[in-house]
């Protein structure tokens, strides 16, 4: 991915209310919002953006709300790329998703002037100040990035098979799942969780892990699974926790005993990470089985409240990670 164009620059903490007014939030056209994407602080903008579609911002761009509309406005607007000295994280999330490319670069953010003319290489990791001559290293974006990027945004890359990965396909639930999630679920639970739990209670998961408990999960929060071609491996949803809109929980993460020892499951819970109600939230819990429990720590989970003990009601560990405070996603 490399891109060529004058900048337009602007400085530090540049909100998502800056970046579109809250006023214009009552619609999702595309259209609608680039034609007001930062007029309270340029009115210039929509006609500067034609011709220098390369924004230079300085510390913690996007802060603000969590909704997707200042990326979707941005992108629409015709800009092709936002180099800051930071970003706030779920803005980052945010416009990954949507398939707008970001880049932190502290040293190219505070050089470039506004109206030189700059490319940016992202497979190689630089950028060039053109016009007065001057270089900066940058991390390549990932080729799991890159081709979220390349297809538009993380929903069409999904659609497209983008995201597979040796013929592994990350995808929303549908309905047409809830059979082979509980499937998947049984299957593990006898297999890998039989070693740390005694049979009646192996039975009982299989039982309240049905197909039609599946379902309602799924319509009560945002349930994915891993594809091998058409054969359901792996399942986990990310729902509010306790309906705040603050925090969040994951729930029913399994990856099929054949396929453990792969990185799948890290894989999945970067994309329940990455999922909305997870950028939104200041803190994430799971409960963890006896048996998962090491795999959660790995993946950046410690004990909630910093007790390692079981659950008085429920034989599973309670863990919890805070991305804005450190923990990232």
């Amino acid at each position: 991915m490399k891109f060529q164009s004058t900048v337009i620059r602007y400085g530090d903490h540049i909100d998502t209310d800056v970046i579109i007014p809250a006023r214009y939030l009552n619609t999702s056209e595309q259209s609608a919002l680039a034609a007001h994407c930062m007029e309270d602080l340029d009115v210039k903008f929509p006609e500067r953006v034609k011709t220098s579609r390369i924004l230079i911002a300085g510390e913690n761009f996007g802060c603000g709300s969590s909704r997707e509309h200042a990326p979707i406005a941005l992108k629409a607007s015709g800009v092709l790329l936002v180099i800051a000295k930071s970003f706030a994280r779920i803005f980052y999330r945010n416009a990954i998703n949507i398939g707008l490319p970001i880049v932190e670069c502290p040293d190219a953010a505070a050089w470039i002037k506004d109206g030189n003319l700059i490319e940016a290489d992202l497979d190689r990791g630089v950028i060039r100040d053109l016009t007065d001559a001057a270089e900066f290293p940058i991390a390549p974006f990932p080729p799991f990035i890159q081709n979220i990027i390349e297809n538009g945004g993380l929903i069409a890359a999904a659609a497209n098979g983008a995201l597979q990965q040796n013929g592994i396909v990350y995808r929303r639930f549908q309905p047409e799942d809830a059979k082979a999630v509980a499937d998947v679920i049984a299957e593990t639970v006898r297999t890998s969780n039989s070693k740390d739990y005694p049979p009646e209670y192996i039975d009982h998961l299989v039982r309240v892990h049905s197909a039609e408990a599946m379902q309602k999960r799924a319509e009560e929060s945002h349930s994915y699974v891993i594809c091998d071609g058409k054969t359901v491996i792996g399942c986990g949803s990310i729902a509010p926790y306790w309906g705040s809109e603050t925090e969040s929980i994951l729930l029913t993460i399994f990856v099929l005993p054949a396929y453990q020892g792969r990185g799948l499951g890290r894989r999945l819970i970067k994309t329940l990470e990455q999922d909305t109600y997870a950028l939104r939230a200041s803190r994430i819990e799971i409960p963890a089985s006896v048996t998962a429990v090491g795999f959660y720590q790995k993946c950046g989970y410690s004990y909630k409240n910093g007790i390692a003990e079981l659950d008085p009601d429920l034989p599973l560990y309670r863990l919890e990670k805070f991305p804005q405070k450190g923990g990232s996603l």
